[in-house]
């Protein structure tokens, strides 16, 4: 099994519940992690990157932000939103795409500059395929 930062062996010997199968976190009692539980792995963690390059200066977040993170970059690797809406568990589009996906700013200028490129090809009557 592999070594977590703080050098703990990880899985050794834990199986998870079946009706916990499916969940990517489980605990030594085989059942599912909590918030506060994820919440403070998280904080171990940025305390211990703190602390191995004080420079960087890495900031605490919550696990949600994982959530935030996820969907937008599965958007912007081209996931199809409606699939995306599917795995976040959201019954309408819209809570997916305005609470969740958050464009990098250099992901829409890239668009834009396409599009305008697009534009100056279609004014000429060249198509871009």
């Amino acid at each position: 099994m592999g070594k977590s930062l703080m050098g703990k062996e990880l899985g050794k010997g834990h199986k998870a519940k079946e009706e916990y199968q499916n969940l990517v976190f489980i605990t030594s009692k085989n059942t599912p992690v909590n918030e506060v539980s994820v919440y403070h792995a998280i904080k171990m963690t940025v305390n211990y990157i703190n602390k191995v390059d004080p420079d960087k200066n890495f900031e605490m977040f919550s696990p949600h932000t994982l959530r935030h993170t996820f969907a937008t970059r599965r958007v912007e690797e081209g996931m199809d939103p409606k699939i995306l809406q599917k795995l976040m568990g959201h019954k309408h589009l819209s809570v997916t795409m305005d609470t969740y996906y958050h464009k990098a700013d250099d992901v829409l200028i890239r668009e834009v500059m396409e599009f305008e490129k697009n534009k100056q090809f279609s004014e000429i009557g060249v198509n871009v395929v």
